[in-house]
């Protein structure tokens, strides 16, 4: 199969899945596609397999389709970072639940520990 540039392919919900079309010996200079895959909460397994009905939205974009998707984005390979090849982008597309970075926790635990500092004093 003739796969159009790079991509990358996740599956929402649970562990995600990435996986990488490169080009052997070739500088990507095409923008890098990604794919999230929703099976709208349905569970892989033994009895519940991957199928083709699947992938079939991923496999018209992989060959060049024009599918309009809120699960199919770009990045240009500039923006990766040169020094870690980290490729987890967040769908732009797709809003998901944000986690407190590590100093917005502290912040938050320090402002809890002051409260109950207080707390204490007022006894």
């Amino acid at each position: 199969m003739n796969w159009n540039g790079c991509w990358t392919f996740r599956r929402t919900a649970g562990v995600h899945t990435v996986v990488l079309f490169f080009r052997k010996g070739k500088e990507t200079k095409r923008p890098i596609n990604y794919y999230q895959l929703d099976l709208k909460g349905v569970s892989l397994g033994k009895t519940r397999p991957l199928n083709e009905d699947d992938l079939a939205e991923f496999e018209k974009l992989a060959k060049g389709g024009k599918v309009k998707t809120a699960a199919h984005w770009t990045v240009e390979p500039k923006a990766v970072n040169q020094e870690s090849y980290d490729l987890s982008v967040v769908n732009p597309n797709i809003e998901e639940e944000k986690l407190p970075s590590a100093a917005e926790c502290k912040a938050k635990i320090k402002s809890i520990y002051a409260e109950i500092g207080e707390i204490i004093k007022g006894m």
